[in-house]
């Protein structure tokens, strides 16, 4: 056989092996470009499983009330839960509480129909997603500023006691004494009542000045107080030993209701003196001195009544003084206890001020 001969029986044994080597070089490049496509839409599905389970839990971590926990966090991973264009389904979802209720974890898995994978014999993609939230919270000095006028009689009083309630259930939770966490209530009308206890508050000899009659029952100040008579202090935190404050009463004028007159000319007050009739006429219910408890705090809101008319910046300025370390030492009860106020920037502390009104300042 001659070389050349040779040479082209060769050639043609070679020309014969390239056809396997090319099915099996296509079949594998085929494999990488599916498992390419395919780990880019892997890549798409974990995307998507972990934004929907971070957001479920960071939208139930804030409470983390066991009996509604499985439902609120289901309806916030699925709804941000998307499958990518991809055909994704969310398999899977589980959830942990820590024993100190603090740390929220949140398991979850995701599956899709694999494409060019499946050549390889792989039908489906998965993918598993774990998201830990743990719970923490800073403390917080709270003033509820609520109108206890008359314009809010009937349905406004009681829808303003219900969002001040729904207020308090979410901040408070399940507590009943809470951590770092203080609520009062300022019901205002023309007046804010701070208290009898508070008469050292007021301007020397403004209580014991006004004769209250002998045959009066029930005739003692009832602990309503007037705005400062100068501008620049009633928008001012100014404490009462450099500010005195006066005493507030319903206006004593001729067509009142809370003195009367006998045949002798003598006025004297109406019998018995209450809320509605006589010098306290109109005087909103007592302030809520901050307080950790919960139970406290409900009572307050329940007990308002919707009395006198409008004074909103009146109401303001002493949730503000509830608020300003000023104050720390005279408002007594829990207050005296926790050393409240704190100092404004106290470390993993806020204050805030939530003033409910209808807004018509009728003063």
């Amino acid at each position: 056989m001659s070389l050349m001969s040779m040479i082209s029986r060769f050639r043609k044994a070679e020309e014969g092996a390239v056809l396997p080597f090319v099915g099996i070089v296509s079949l594998a490049l085929i494999g990488a470009t599916g498992f390419g496509i395919d780990a880019a839409r892997l890549m798409l599905l974990h995307s998507s499983l972990q934004r929907a389970i971070d957001a479920g839990a960071l939208s139930t971590v804030a409470k983390l009330d066991t009996a509604t926990i499985d439902v609120e966090l289901r309806k916030f991973a699925v709804a941000n839960f998307n499958d990518g264009e991809i055909g994704g389904t969310l398999d899977s979802l589980t959830w942990t509480i820590s024993s100190d209720n603090k740390t929220l974890t949140v398991k979850a898995s995701a599956s899709a129909p694999a494409t060019l994978m499946k050549i390889l014999g792989v039908q489906t993609i998965s993918t598993s997603a774990e998201s830990i939230i743990e719970r923490s919270t800073n403390g917080l000095e709270l003033a509820l500023v609520l109108d206890n006028t008359g314009s809010m009689s009937g349905t406004p009083l009681e829808s303003l006691k219900s969002a001040a309630n729904t207020l308090v259930n979410i901040l408070y939770g399940n507590d009943a004494v809470a951590e770092n966490l203080y609520v009062g209530i300022v019901p205002f009308s023309q007046s804010v009542n701070v208290g009898t206890s508070h008469a050292g508050w007021m301007k020397s000899g403004s209580i014991a000045a006004l004769d209250w009659g002998s045959t009066s029952t029930g005739g003692s100040w009832g602990g309503c107080v007037e705005a400062q008579a100068v501008k620049a202090d009633d928008i001012s935190d100014a404490v009462p030993s450099s500010k005195p404050i006066t005493p507030y009463y319903w206006p004593d004028r001729t067509d009142n209701n809370w003195i009367s007159v006998n045949k002798s000319g003598q006025k004297k007050y109406s019998n018995p003196l209450t809320t509605s009739l006589g010098p306290n006429k109109n005087c909103p219910a007592e302030v809520t001195r901050l307080t950790p408890k919960k139970a406290t705090v409900v009572a307050a809101i329940a007990a308002m009544k919707a009395v006198g008319n409008t004074h909103i910046n009146f109401g303001a300025v002493w949730g503000w003084r509830m608020l300003s370390p000023k104050w720390r030492g005279l408002w007594g009860g829990d207050m005296s206890t926790y050393n409240l106020p704190l100092d404004y920037y106290s470390k993993n502390m806020n204050k805030a001020a939530v003033i409910m009104t209808d807004g018509e300042n009728t003063m």
